[in-house]
């Protein structure tokens, strides 16, 4: 899978999450970590400066893993993804 698509299915999961749990500031910061790494990987976005605070594998870990494991394994894919952006 291309790096695209592995923020897009990511992003996907979150989205369905947040539906279900809107007032998590946690998976919302998740989202728009997401909408900016697909924007680069896209070519959208030409500035990486904000890929060093990119910190979705902790969410994932300390706030999606208790709500739904899939969705959290995503975010762990994407979060590893991102590193190759550094």
């Amino acid at each position: 899978m291309k790096s695209d698509e592995i923020f897009e299915v990511a992003l996907d999961a979150m989205r369905e999450l947040s539906a279900l749990h809107p007032e998590s500031r946690p998976i919302t910061s998740a989202i728009d970590q997401l909408e900016y790494l697909l924007a680069v990987a896209r070519g959208v976005q030409q500035d990486r400066s904000r890929v060093a605070n990119i910190n979705i594998g902790i969410i994932a870990v300390r706030e999606v893993e208790g709500l739904d494991e899939a969705a959290a394994e995503k975010l762990h894919e994407a979060a590893y993804e991102a590193r190759s952006f550094r």
